[in-house]
Formats: C-alpha cells, sequence, structure tokens
C-alpha cells in the first residue's frame, strides 16, 4: 500500500501547472519564431498594450507566435503597413479617439513605430 501511495505521489508532482485550468498555455514558456528579429518585441508590445481586452478567449490572434500567422489570418501583409489591419486599426494620429483602446491612451510612438517597422520588414 507505501507502493502504490508513494507511486501516486511521484507522478503528481511531475505535472508542472494545472492541466485542467489552461495555466500552462497562461504561464507556460513563450517559445517564439526566431526567424524575424523584429517579431520578438513586436509580439510583447501586443501583449503588454492589446492582449488584456483581445485575450485567447475571443481573438485567437493574441496567442500568434510567428509572421506566418498573423499574414495566414490577414491582419498583416509583409511589407505593407498601410495595408495591413493590425497598424490601421491602432493608427497613432495623437487623438484619443482615434486609437486603440477606445477612451484610452494612444500607443506610445515608440511602439507604434516599432510595430510599423515589424510590418515593413517581414522576411
Amino acid at each position: 500500500m507505501k507502493l502504490f501511495w508513494l507511486a501516486l505521489l511521484l507522478l503528481g508532482s511531475c505535472q508542472d501547472y494545472n492541466s485542467n485550468s489552461g495555466d500552462k498555455a497562461k504561464f507556460g514558456r513563450v517559445i517564439l519564431d526566431e526567424s524575424d528579429p523584429n517579431f520578438r518585441q513586436a509580439y510583447f508590445i501586443i501583449q503588454d498594450r492589446c492582449v488584456s481586452c483581445h485575450d485567447h478567449k475571443h481573438d485567437k490572434w493574441a496567442d500568434f507566435k510567428s509572421n506566418t500567422e498573423w499574414i495566414a489570418e490577414g491582419l498583416v501583409i509583409a511589407g505593407q503597413p498601410g495595408g495591413s489591419e493590425l497598424i490601421e486599426r491602432i493608427v497613432n494620429t495623437g487623438q484619443v479617439s482615434s486609437n486603440m483602446p477606445p477612451g484610452g491612451s494612444p500607443l506610445p510612438d515608440d511602439e507604434y513605430n516599432h510595430l510599423v517597422k515589424w510590418v515593413t520588414e517581414i522576411p
């Protein structure tokens, strides 16, 4: 009987996240496509500024970890920030009502410019 409890204890201790709660997806190690040096910073800008409202529950792009996913979804067009839906939705005009988030402060210029650079230079 002791062997049973020991085995159960050992098996239970191997789990690093609560598999039923989605903790691993939310808090696990992020593995990003490293083929584009601009993507990593763009990913973290989007995570910091957008995902609090556009989470993985209702906007699947919140979990995109590569250029390919953004392009396949039609949210960015490589080399064309002006035609990319993502950039059009966060147009940084300096007027609060025309930016994301609605009614909030516009995305800081350096972050907006990096997202434009990312889309412009997607390999």
